[in-house]
């Protein structure tokens, strides 16, 4: 074989393997098309509809503020006999409804408003039939009696309990540690401080009437039908719930 010859079947041979190699090739994998899908809409979800505080009832009635902002309750314009009187009231409502332990000194000063003040509360409870008598006659008993109910119930309405009690709580420690020579006087100021402890949660039951129209202006036509489904519990507020007085010996309401 010649050296010519020789080169070109070498040159051949070379040539195959390489077209042998490329048809071996792997091709690249194909590009995948991705297609980019939309985020879900954002749902808005409303804010609870506010409710009334410690549960009480929608419905439940605020006294309304005269033209200076004061409060017409029960206790408004009242002589100093009423003042000493409605003080009994109260204290006698906190001694039967506030029953923790921390309220012992409440039944406590109670006991001692009695015991220390017989005379001039005696004097008080004539003074009053006197003034009930005058005012409206033969009827003045059954009067006075529907009165005292809602005094008592004013005193016992359920949502301001806790306040109420801490009002008493504190008044009734204050007596304890330094009795009172001015009984009426003493009246006077606690009975400011017990109706104080009635605006705060009144207040707070404003505040939850405001917040309720807010949320109907913002919210209400859009999810207001679900909210006027749901029937409210009525608590009973103070034209509602009696609490009945403890009689003395006498029978009279203590």
């Amino acid at each position: 074989m010649s050296s010519r010859f020789a080169a070109r079947l070498r040159l051949a041979s070379l040539g195959g393997i390489a077209l042998a190699m490329a048809g071996c090739t792997v091709a690249p994998p194909p590009v995948l098309q991705t297609t980019q899908l939309a985020a879900p809409p954002l749902v808005s979800v409303p804010p609870l509809r506010p409710t009334p505080p410690f549960s009480a009832s929608p419905y439940t009635e605020i006294p309304q503020r005269d033209a200076l902002g004061n409060r017409q309750t029960i206790n408004t314009g009242i002589t100093s006999t009423e003042t000493l009187w409605n003080l009994r009231s109260a204290w006698n409502v906190a001694a039967l409804n506030c029953l923790s332990g921390r309220y012992q000194p409440i039944g406590e000063g109670y006991r001692l408003l009695l015991e220390n003040n017989e005379s001039a509360l005696s004097a008080a409870n004539t003074e009053l039939d006197a003034q009930f008598r005058r005012d409206f006659g033969g009827n003045f008993k059954r009067t006075r009696d529907t009165h005292s109910t809602r005094v008592y119930n004013y005193f016992a309405l359920p949502p301001a309990r806790t306040y109420f009690c801490e009002a008493l709580l504190d008044t009734a420690n204050r007596y304890q540690a330094a009795p009172p020579e001015d009984i009426s006087s003493f009246a006077a100021a606690e009975l400011a401080q017990i109706e104080r402890a009635f605006d705060r949660f009144y207040g707070e039951f404003e505040q939850y009437q405001s917040d309720v129209v807010t949320w109907d202006n913002v919210y209400g036509p859009q999810y207001g039908a679900v909210y006027a489904t749901i029937v409210p519990t009525v608590i009973p507020n103070a034209g509602g719930e009696v609490v009945q007085p403890v009689p003395d010996e006498s029978g009279t309401a203590q």
